[in-house]
């Protein structure tokens, strides 16, 4: 059994040593922990966004003017200065007391009349007067006319048409336009004498 004194001493010794520890210790100023770096995040990198195309306008066409139509002129129909009309026939073994042409304006639906004997200047009985003629209508183009000859109100002969030729009764021939319009017509004539009978 060790001496109480060394007990005591050894305990002393040891609780001194403690004490030193403990007052180090204290002395020591106290450690600040390093915080540890927190790690920066890396910032994304942001798309950049393409840009929106701007839509290209085309431009309004200009609208041309419609062409105007160039209206050929109306030519005013006219007809001859001169009376032309087809030559009227010739009788064979008729005496030629007279001969023309005659230009006649008969209104719609009416009548016109050539006197040969009176154009002609003579008088001769109707038993030896004979007229021929040729007619051409000129106004409207292509309209027709009738011609005929009368004799006591009954209607000698009848042609009709654009043109052509006719005879007379005792020198007189009727022109009827039996159209809704005027016409304009040339009308030539022949007077022949056949009182000698020898007219064919």
């Amino acid at each position: 059994m060790l001496p109480i004194r060394f007990f005591r001493h050894g305990l002393g010794s040891l609780l001194v040593g403690l004490l030193a520890v403990a007052v180090g210790a204290a002395c020591q100023p106290p450690t600040t922990p390093t915080p540890a770096a927190t790690p920066t995040p890396t910032p994304k990198a942001t798309p950049t966004p393409s840009p929106t195309p701007t839509p290209t306008r085309r431009p309004t066409p200009t609208p041309r003017p419609a062409p105007t139509p160039t209206v050929s002129p109306t030519p005013t129909l006219t007809a001859p200065a001169a009376c032309t009309a087809p030559a009227a026939p010739n009788v064979p073994g008729g005496t030629l007391v007279g001969q023309g042409c005659v230009v006649l304006n008969i209104p719609a639906m009416g009548v016109a009349e050539v006197n040969a004997q009176q154009l002609g200047g003579v008088n001769i009985a109707c038993a030896g007067a004979r007229s021929t003629h040729g007619w051409q209508v000129w106004l409207p183009p292509g309209a027709s006319v009738t011609l005929y000859g009368m004799h006591q109100g009954i209607q000698i002969g009848n042609w009709s048409g654009n043109s052509g030729t006719a005879g007379g009764y005792c020198g007189h021939i009727t022109v009827e336009n039996p159209n809704n319009f005027p016409v304009t017509v040339h009308v030539s004539w022949k007077m022949w004498d056949c009182t000698a009978g020898t007219c064919q």
